[in-house]
């Protein structure tokens, strides 16, 4: 046997043993539970959502928000001056969505931009994290 054979030899016993202690190692790791125990232990989550005519995306993106179940959300649309079908959609999604909030702003104060003020009345509704 040659000496760079012996060395092969060695780097790929030394590559099978890291192998080894790798897979022993991620058997060590527990898995989280894929649903929560109890809604109660789980923390308030405020997710809000600014929009101006979003009438094409609005529904799915409450939608995928309501499937989550790792937190307990409260979401909270801020309408933003919507001149499409927006409003209506939201109207709609509040009759099933019983954590589904919704703020319509008319105005603008002096000196405010609209997301920038959006952003705002949503946060100050915001009761979880």
């Amino acid at each position: 046997m040659t000496w760079a054979e012996i060395i092969l030899v060695l780097f790929a016993s030394i590559a099978f043993l890291a192998l080894l202690k790798a897979n022993y190692d991620l058997r060590q790791f527990r898995c989280l539970d894929t649903e929560p125990s109890s809604k109660s232990a789980l923390p308030l989550v405020s997710i809000v959502i600014c929009g101006r005519n979003e009438q094409e995306s609005i529904q799915a993106t409450i939608s995928d928000l309501t499937v989550q179940s790792h937190f307990d959300a409260e979401i909270i649309f801020v309408d933003d001056r919507s001149t499409d079908e927006t409003p209506k959609i939201i109207e709609e999604l509040q009759k099933t969505i019983r954590n589904l909030q919704t703020v319509r702003v008319n105005e603008l104060p002096h000196g405010w931009l609209g997301k920038n003020h959006a952003c705002q009345v949503g946060q100050e509704i915001a009761t979880g994290d």
